[in-house]
């Protein structure tokens, strides 16, 4: 089943990762950027599992903060990042590094940090960054580690427990570049470029973000190497899928098993000449999501919902636990069971969804997708907020501002009142400065 309007909590990955894990928005949960620490107050969606009597393991990437906690887990075999670049602790406890730091590297832990991270110690501007090397070949590549981690477990699996499996694959994430074939499987000059690579949108967010952050100019030679070692990272972790779910099946576990694969956030690549995440575009805050049910009485269904990867929260816990059972009373959580539109219903279905990003009121964005139109807001702590809307039916999306458009007026002033009083209740839910920074990660080495 796809979900063909699934929209991040957060286009940025610790944010839309605890939205998922909480069934809230950043402002509720606290993690309003990465490496911020999650509030061990908030029972999280393993917790709520483990009381079902789910066993719950982790594989590859979390990305909640601190590494060190369980964050409800029972079993983990955790590799947030395979350098310590952004949070030092992110290669402590680390099976992969310390696999790929002997088997490599002779167990020299400073010379595969220097080689592993490289491209990250580079400028943005420079290509470099984002391309990466490929210093590892594919038995190596976290990729291929993660997937023969999940199969491992799966086939040793022999506990009377339902599973409750999170298997979470780094890519594709920059550095791009991961290791032959999957670096020369898409041939650069027959990559077709985004239409919009040289575009201006011409709203006010678009003028300010172009301001403060920069678009890059690179040639197209560049643009198309990116993207092809970005569709690379992609299929070589497609094959993995393919081997987990034949595991699955080896194991008498496919039929009786709900399968979700889902993105933390986008990637612009290129879009308005833009890379990476943490916009409103839907290069970036619009992800797959696809599930498969039990039994396969319901195949390639297609479903035009808005919906939002934290409607997972509420989802996974109503197909674990069954539809009598109730969400808990707590305003925070905006979660919505998906169960309904996988079951072919849709008659009440609310078709809007929100998307905030920011580390406080006066400095963040916001985005309100309802039916066909899709409107942004920018809160600026110097002026007054900055609006944008557009119609989803043009045939290229973010590039036509119909804010002021005497047509547009009537879906404009309601849009305007779900987001902005949606929002006025967000505000209430940020952490206050002090928190944030006591709860920040703290560097130490290892």
């Amino acid at each position: 089943m796809v979900f063909e309007n699934a929209y991040c909590a957060s286009p940025v990955c610790g944010p839309a990762r605890a939205s998922l894990f909480t069934g809230m928005y950043p402002p509720s949960h606290g993690v309003v950027r990465n490496h911020v620490c999650m509030s061990a107050k908030r029972p999280l969606l393993t917790d709520r599992l483990s009381e079902a009597g789910y066993y719950n393991a982790l594989i590859g990437k979390l990305h909640l903060s601190p590494c060190r906690s369980r964050h409800g887990f029972d079993f983990k075999a955790l590799c947030d990042s395979p350098h310590a670049v952004y949070d030092p602790e992110e290669v402590v406890n680390n099976p992969y590094r310390q696999w790929i730091d002997k088997e490599l590297f002779g167990g020299n832990t400073e010379q595969a940090e220097r080689i592993i991270a490289d491209s990250e110690k580079k400028p943005s501007s420079d290509p470099a960054f984002w391309l990466g090397t490929d210093w590892c070949d594919d038995a190596h590549h976290l990729t291929t580690w993660t997937g023969d981690q999940a199969v491992d477990l799966i086939s040793k699996w022999s506990q009377e427990k339902p599973l409750f499996l999170n298997i979470s694959f780094f890519g594709p994430h920059h550095p791009y570049s991961t290791c032959p074939p999957w670096d020369s499987m898409y041939d650069p000059q027959t990559i077709e470029l985004p239409k919009t690579l040289r575009m201006s949108c011409g709203g006010p967010i678009f003028e300010r973000i172009g301001k403060g952050r920069s678009r890059r100019s690179w040639p197209d030679a560049v643009w198309r190497q990116i993207i092809a070692y970005y569709l690379g990272a992609i299929s070589q972790i497609d094959r993995q899928i393919g081997r987990i779910a034949d595991a699955l099946k080896k194991a008498d576990m496919w039929d009786n098993s709900i399968v979700v694969f889902t993105a933390d956030h986008g990637d612009e690549l290129g879009d308005f000449g833009f890379i990476g995440k943490d916009l409103m575009n839907e290069g970036s805050s619009r992800v797959p999501l696809f599930i498969k049910l039990t039994g396969s009485e319901k195949r390639g269904n297609r479903r035009r919902e808005i919906v939002n990867s934290i409607d997972l929260f509420a989802t996974l816990l109503e197909f674990a636990r069954g539809s009598n059972w109730k969400m808990p009373a707590d305003e925070r959580i905006e979660s919505r069971s998906l169960v309904g539109l996988a079951n072919g219903a849709a008659d009440d279905w609310d078709n809007q969804t929100f998307v905030t990003h920011g580390v406080s009121p006066q400095k963040s964005m916001q985005l309100l997708r309802k039916d066909r139109f899709k409107l942004v807001r920018m809160n600026l702590p110097d002026s007054e907020p900055l609006y944008e809307l557009y119609d989803m039916g043009d045939d290229l999306p973010d590039v036509r501002n119909v804010f002021n458009e005497p047509s547009c007026r009537a879906v404009r002033d309601s849009m305007l009142e779900t987001l902005n009083s949606w929002w006025d209740r967000q505000t209430g839910y940020f952490p206050d400065r002090a928190v944030l920074q006591r709860l920040t990660v703290r560097p130490f080495a290892f």
